[in-house]
């Protein structure tokens, strides 16, 4: 990271935005008669420059600017979750989307970089991707979680598309839904580790971040389950209180007769525990959703 930061600009700014948000956190509480907070300032002004320096490399990553520019985006979406820390005024479900829209371009990098003659050797990559594959290597049930999906999974499928102004929506949804469950069952194999529990933004389509800024309700519900996700991790400064701030954002989206689509997630993040769901099988389309085995090669 310091080696690109010194012979890359925009990465320098990326780490000086990072850094200045970080002790704006940290002195949020203390500074709040200031408007704004000093280092918010400096934040928002290294931002800035490092958009302005970054978009060139973006829209035209070469196998040698991919690394450095891997870097400049991770430090950009994390100081995206940032921002509220460091006392910033921000939508919650305007700042979702861009996360999500970061952290897509993130995931594309990193696969750019491991598809490299010689892959990515930044300090990130040895610790991000064992965990990632060892997660999808090892999928756990995540009962509670994957049935919350499958309540919005259920109203999803009711969607009628005979209109033009939701044609295409019950599939984007259900794409975002189906993958959700795949990435909680990843996230139960690696509690607590940062990207996976973030893995499912860079798994929905651009078209799903699209529903999420027109705050498509049934779009906002999966991404207050997913914010479920944060609750483990806790060595990440810059994701806290996301999934409070998610689900209690969403909650006051909804409609009173969607609002029990969030009852899982209220109670996981806002007591602490998952609370138990009577589970029914669901069936929609080309798939089927099983309770989870009660032993041993029986399910219920």
């Amino acid at each position: 990271m310091i080696r690109h930061a010194q012979e890359h600009p925009y990465v320098h700014h990326a780490l000086l935005t990072f850094s200045a948000l970080h002790i704006a956190s940290l002195t949020a509480n203390a500074e709040q008669h200031q408007n704004p907070p000093p280092h918010l300032v400096i934040a928002l002004s290294q931002k800035a420059l490092a958009i302005e320096r970054f978009r060139p490399v973006v829209e035209s990553v070469t196998a040698e600017t991919c690394e450095p520019a891997l870097a400049a985006s991770g430090l950009l979406t994390a100081c995206a979750f940032a921002l509220p820390l460091a006392g910033a005024p921000f939508d919650v479900v305007d700042q979702l989307a861009q996360i999500t829209s970061l952290f897509q371009g993130t995931t594309t990098l990193f696969r750019m970089g491991w598809r490299k003659p010689r892959p990515l050797v930044s300090d990130a990559a040895p610790k991000v991707r064992p965990s990632v594959l060892l997660s999808a290597v090892n999928e756990k049930s995540w009962p509670q979680a994957e049935h919350a999906v499958d309540q919005v999974l259920r109203v999803i499928m009711t969607i009628d598309e005979r209109h033009q102004s939701t044609r295409g929506r019950k599939d984007v949804l259900v794409d975002a839904a189906l993958k959700l469950k795949i990435a909680f069952r990843r996230v139960a194999a690696a509690r607590g580790a940062y990207a996976v529990a973030a893995m499912w933004l860079g798994m929905v389509s651009s078209a799903f971040v699209d529903r999420v800024r027109e705050r498509d309700s049934l779009a906002l519900v999966l991404m207050a389950d997913w914010s479920v996700s944060l609750k483990d991790v806790q060595h990440v400064w810059w994701s806290r209180g996301w999934a409070e701030r998610t689900v209690n954002a969403v909650s006051r989206e909804l409609g009173e007769h969607e609002l029990y689509l969030l009852n899982w997630a209220l109670v996981a993040v806002n007591e602490n525990c998952n609370q138990p769901h009577e589970l029914q099988p669901v069936k929609y389309e080309n798939y089927t959703i099983h309770n989870p085995p009660t032993r041993k090669g029986k399910t219920t």
